[in-house]
């Protein structure tokens, strides 16, 4: 394990976005579900992350976490070293110290068991809050002449230097899917494995930053409501989303599972057990359309339909759909 950090500390964490990589930011699992994971992360490793970026406003600056991986993949920072005496800082670029690195992750896992979990990194006031494209093939990279399946990536940004304001964005790379931005849990009080003294391998700081932190923009949590951002969909009117409640009711009833996906066009994606069907910007006055598996194409649509009984029924399920208690109103 020791031997990927030497080597990949030998790249830098380039901030330029070159688009070698796009990123949309979207808290999903590889298999387009929502995820459930997050970063779970001491108190006292996310203050010193972030005093150490206001130790460096105008340079990048970085370091790595250590410590473990819960069961669902989600992973617990126990802590954060900062860069070495030996590092070098740019304005788009970081290099760790090698040998500090390779030192602190020996003492910590000989004497806590703690792995190499991720590294974090500063874009300082670029105004980056993502991983660059370089940043992406630096950790793919790495991960791939280690053999490692997973890696966190902390980006750390400075929105008010003087009021020592801090951003923080944390990114799980997991094998080929796009960077999964996660939710932050703070676990309370002093990490157990903070050393009480300043290791002298590390870069001393020019001041003691007092510094004070946020989840980053890109945090699920923190996304802009369903309403906001389909604005004018149909299924975010009032009418639309007592529809939909109703249908997921009636194919929950029928034993019938569902997901959905809503599109920025205004239409929803609706995935079931043997097809999946999107809703148009203009649903219920268009007709529902398959787009995998596929029903009947001259299988009758109105307005009126109740959306559950007309799936079950264009699968050779039910007879004919009833009229939907929203019959005639106006969604």
């Amino acid at each position: 394990m020791l031997s990927w950090l030497i080597r990949a500390a030998s790249r830098p964490y380039d901030n330029p976005d070159n688009g070698r990589e796009a990123f949309d930011g979207s808290p999903r699992r590889g298999d387009g579900r929502p995820s459930d994971r997050k970063v779970l992360i001491y108190a006292t490793e996310a203050d010193r992350v972030a005093s150490l970026t206001l130790e460096h406003p105008d340079i990048e600056t970085g370091g790595d976490l250590f410590g473990s991986w819960t069961h669902t993949g989600s992973p617990i920072v126990a802590c954060a070293i900062g860069p070495g005496r030996d590092c070098r800082h740019n304005v788009t670029s970081f290099y760790q110290d090698e040998a500090y690195l390779h030192a602190a992750g020996t003492a910590l896992y000989d004497a806590h068991g703690l792995q190499h979990v991720g590294a974090w990194h500063s874009h300082h006031r670029l105004g980056l809050n993502r991983p660059s494209g370089g940043d992406i093939q630096t950790v793919r990279s790495g991960m791939s002449r280690q053999g490692w399946d997973r890696f966190l990536l902390l980006i750390t940004t400075i929105e008010d230097n003087r009021a020592g304001r801090i951003r923080q964005n944390y990114f799980l790379f997991a094998g080929e899917a796009a960077p999964e931005p996660l939710r932050v849990q703070v676990l309370p009080g002093a990490s157990p494995f903070r050393r009480a003294d300043h290791d002298p391998r590390e870069e001393t700081p020019r001041r003691l930053a007092r510094a004070s932190w946020s989840p980053g923009p890109y945090t699920p949590s923190l996304r802009q409501a369903a309403d906001d951002v389909f604005k004018g969909a149909w299924f975010t009117s009032d009418r639309g989303k007592e529809l939909l409640l109703q249908t997921t009711r009636q194919l929950a009833a029928a034993g019938v599972s569902c997901r959905m996906f809503p599109g920025r066009d205004g239409s929803l994606k609706l995935v079931l057990p043997d097809g999946a069907l999107l809703l148009g910007p203009d649903f219920p006055h268009e007709p529902p359309r398959w787009l995998e598996g596929g029903g009947p194409e001259c299988h009758t649509w109105e307005p009126t339909f109740n959306l559950a009984q007309w799936y079950l029924q264009a699968r050779h399920r039910h007879p004919e759909p009833s009229a939907s208690p929203l019959a005639g109103k106006e969604l």
